[in-house]
Order: C-alpha cells, then structure tokens, then sequence
C-alpha cells in the first residue's frame, strides 16, 4: 500500500463523449453515453447515434457519478503511438499491439498486458463483448493497490489513488486468490466507516446487486455478495465493525434479520443500539467521538438517501438499461403517451430530450413530436 504513485507510471484515460441533462417531464436527470469511438472518429454521426445508451436517476449527482464510473474511455492510436507504453519497444509482426480496456494505452498484446474477466470493468468498457479484456500493467498495479489500501483502512491512499482516474468503484476487483470482492467490500473489511460513507454517499456506489448474471452468488438481503455469497452487513457482522453495521442498518435501511446467525445478529444489534444512545447523549466512549480517525459526525459526507429513492438495481450498479421497467402501468395522464394515450411515456429523444411518446410509438416516428427536431429515441427507465 505505501508504494510510491508516480504520474508518468499510467496513461490517465479520458472519456467518449456524454451528455447529462434534465427532463422536465418526468423530472429525472439522463444520462447518455457513446459507445462508438471509430463512427465518431469518422464523423458518422448517424452510426455513433444508433449504439448510444441511456440512464435515467433522481439527482444529478448521481447522474454524474455514473459518468464517471461507466463512461467509455477513448482508444489511443496505434499510429500516434507506436511504442507499447509499458516495455517502450516499437510494435511489429511479433510484437502485436492491443487496447489497454481501462485506459485505452496502446501495449504489447502478449508482453505488457493483463487480462480481466469482464465482470471486472464496467459493460460499457467492454465494446468488443470479449470474456476477457486485455488491461496494462499499470492499470492492474493501481487496482490492486487499491484494493489493499482500501482492506487496510488506508483512506489518504484510497483517494491519491482514486485521483489516477483508472479506478473502477463498481466492479468487482480482478485475480484476487480466493473470494472475489467488491470495493464496498473491501471497505467494509476494511473497517473504516467513512471509506465505507465515501463510496455510498458521495460516490454513489452500488450496495444492491445487479440484474445480470455475474460471478458473485444471489444475496439474501438484495445487497453485492462476495463469491461466497457474503452480504455486505454479514461481512460487518462478522469483522465486529458496529459503527459499519449501525450505518448499514439505520442510515441504509438493511434488515439484519437477512443475517443467518440470528443470535449474532441481536448481539450485534444490542452493541449497535448501545453506541447510538453513547452518540446521541453526547458521552462518547471508545470510538464514540472517533472512527478509524474520523469524526462520527461527518458533516462532509453528503446527506443518505433511504432505498425509496433507487430507481431500479439498474441506476445502483450502471448496468444496461434493456429490460422491462420497472412498472409498465400509467401512474397519471400526464405519463401516457401522447400518440396512442394507452402506454407509458418510456424514451427521450436525442439530441433534443423531449420525452412524450412511448418506444412502440416512437419506432413510426423519426421526428420529435414537439419541437421537429430530427431524432433518434432512446429508452428510459422510470422510478
């Protein structure tokens, strides 16, 4: 974890381009994301267009936030870059060049590169569809420096790291020896309560599980498991990190009845109640006025959202928005759509961001129906 973060060790991504806007109709923040880095090169607008994906959420900043983590870095060029960034030697017939997946560095493809199972970045990283992604060496380095700083409670390290730009927050961390973890995870083990607040609350990383099939085992609380299956209050409970399972309990609203161990549980939950009554009393106690070297009033960390306000389990981990919605009935006039008045507004327009008509309605439409504008429609998820 002390290991020196020189600047001119990794290739700082940078990202296709997104847009994050506000929908005055259904009063959600979209996001949308391209994909399609050689029809943009190409300035074929229309092509970059069809392969663009859509998100919605409630609050910008969580519209931001899954920029950050899910939009798709920029390939660099093998013509502008002819030498493998990592070993420096010149590209040849044996020395085959290759896309670094995290950061888009050009590399030796069978020297210099490490490969990642797909689970391990973001599905929008992924735009070959390959079970395994060939990553630099530099972007493995700082993962699983990461991944050690964050077990260790290191939080200065966490977030010097963090700055490199190449750290995912949603995905779990690649060829770990044994359980297969994800950042929340390690925090979690980590025993630092405001590591923990940082990724939930300010960068709104994932605690319920994604819709997709992944490596990680179903959780019995609908919160990421480990690939043993290890829910996140489990792995508190069992670290006897109370401060983390007070958080998890009272400020994220995860049942611990979900603990198998239920004796365990009311032991866990009797020290969790104790230290709430120690803080709100003001009389402190070990670990009261400190946590892992942090204030227990954390007045930087931003304010908790109850579980009311997740959209789907699509907004919490980033993941693509082509299933169902969540709910297909119309909750007022003003959600139906203003063609066939029978289905549910479900897609904006691009580039204007109208939202009026549903997806099956939209497909006899290339025009906006408000404003005329020339468009593509896009499918949206609703709360």
């Amino acid at each position: 974890v002390g290991a020196e973060i020189n600047p001119g060790d990794y290739s700082t991504r940078t990202l296709l381009p997104n847009e994050v806007f506000f929908n005055g109709h259904t009063k959600l923040w979209v996001v949308t994301l391209h994909t399609d880095q050689k029809s943009l090169d190409r300035g074929d607008s229309a092509t970059a267009v069809q392969s663009m994906q859509a998100y919605s959420f409630r609050t910008e900043a969580k519209a931001r936030e899954a920029v950050l983590a899910m939009a798709t870095p920029r390939m660099k060029s093998f013509d502008d870059h002819p030498r493998c960034f990592d070993c420096g030697g010149k590209f040849a017939f044996f020395r085959r060049a290759c896309h670094c997946r995290n950061c888009g560095t050009c590399i030796c493809k069978i020297d210099c590169s490490v490969q990642w199972p797909r689970q391990s970045a973001p599905s929008t990283y992924n735009t070959k569809d390959e079970n395994l992604m060939n990553i630099c060496r530099s972007c493995h380095h700082l993962s699983s420096l990461f991944r050690d700083a964050l077990l260790s409670g290191d939080e200065d390290k966490v977030l010097e790291l963090y700055e490199t730009g190449n750290i995912n927050l949603r995905s779990p961390f690649a060829h770990v020896k044994g359980e297969v973890l994800y950042p929340i995870h390690c925090a979690i083990l980590g025993g630092n309560l405001n590591l923990t607040k940082w990724l939930v609350d300010v960068k709104c990383a994932p605690l319920h599980k994604s819709s997709k099939k992944s490596r990680c085992k179903g959780p019995r609380d609908g919160t990421l498991t480990t690939s043993k299956g290890k829910t996140i209050l489990e792995l508190a409970i069992v670290s006897n990190n109370i401060d983390v399972v007070r958080y998890l309990v009272c400020d994220k609203n995860i049942s611990i009845l979900s603990y198998k161990d239920i004796g365990t549980a009311l032991i866990t939950l009797d020290a969790a109640l104790k230290r709430i009554t120690l803080l709100s009393d003001g009389t402190g106690g070990a670990g009261s006025s400190e946590v892992n070297g942090a204030g227990a009033n954390d007045d930087h960390i931003a304010s908790v959202e109850a579980p009311t306000e997740i959209l789907s389990e699509n907004e919490e981990n980033g993941a693509e928005m082509d299933g169902k919605a969540p709910s297909d009935s119309i909750r007022s006039e003003e959600d139906a759509c203003i063609i066939c008045c029978n289905n549910p507004i479900d897609c904006v327009t691009i580039p204007c961001g109208h939202s009026l008509c549903c997806l099956k309605c939209s497909a006899e439409l290339t025009d906006c129906p408000l404003c005329c504008t020339k468009s593509t429609f896009l499918r949206t998820f609703k709360p």
